[in-house]
């Protein structure tokens, strides 16, 4: 094996010179050993196993690293929430659309809040209710979405919430957490008519009308000038005056 090399990784590395350069890589870094001295136990000059060393360590960042990045976008990545304009209209749509009886405009008020509520302090599905951290410790905390607009006694936290859920708009989860029903254009991942959205195709270019040039298009100069008016002649001035007394010629 010879001891002099390029400086880089060559390509067309043999299985059996891979595998030293990640042997001498352990010995180094896993059991402590210097490159000289695992220069002088395979009879290689230490030039020579510090460039495989090297290039083992690198190969081993490099292939971490594509390691990592693929099981990244491999992890499916979680649906973007919604605005909180996009959940007001969304959610005033449907009310009206499916409006009842039975549920007030204050009602229908309170439940919008909520469902922004959802987004902004849960995880776009439920609340999280009760735990550490959260803005609502227990469903009484709600009657703070309906403060600005009414007194605390005229806000029917529990009497609407049954309503709600009733009518499909929530879910009561475990009597304790509030959730939102799919279907309704209201949970991360569904367009306004409450269908899952399909990933977005990468955009193409758009197509040119115009065919490539075979040739860089060069600018011409010296051609006819667009103006109709021909250009005024400019006086030249003789070399000779008629005028001079003298008879000299002048020399250039």
């Amino acid at each position: 094996m010879s001891a002099s090399v390029g400086p880089g990784r060559r390509p067309g590395k043999t299985a059996a010179t891979l595998a030293m350069e990640q042997h001498f890589l352990e010995l180094n870094q896993k059991y402590g050993l210097s490159v000289a001295k695992i220069a002088e136990i395979n009879k290689l000059s230490a030039s020579r196993v510090h460039e495989m060393v090297k290039d083992a360590s690198a190969a081993s960042v490099a292939d971490n690293a594509a390691t990592v990045e693929a099981s990244a976008a491999a992890e499916p990545q979680p649906p973007r929430r919604m605005s909180r304009r996009t959940l007001m209209v969304r959610g005033w749509e449907y009310a009206e659309r499916n409006a009842v009886p039975s549920l007030s405009l204050a009602a229908c008020d309170f439940w919008v809040r909520l469902v922004v509520a959802i987004h902004e302090n849960g995880d776009g599905f439920r609340l999280h209710l009760g735990e550490p951290g959260r803005r609502f410790e227990k469903r009484a905390d709600l009657v703070m979405l309906r403060m600005a607009q009414a007194s605390p006694q005229e806000v029917d936290v529990d009497g609407w919430l049954a309503e709600l859920c009733a009518r499909g708009r929530l879910i009561d989860i475990g009597g304790v957490d509030i959730g939102i029903p799919a279907g309704l254009g209201l949970a991360p991942g569904e367009n306004a008519r409450g269908e899952p959205m399909k990933p977005r195709a990468p955009k193409k270019p758009a197509a040119s009308g115009q065919a490539p040039l075979p040739f860089r298009p060069m600018v011409v100069t010296g051609g006819r000038s667009d103006s109709s008016e021909m250009p005024l002649q400019t006086p030249v001035k003789s070399p000779i005056s008629l005028e001079s007394d003298s008879s000299e010629i002048p020399r250039y």
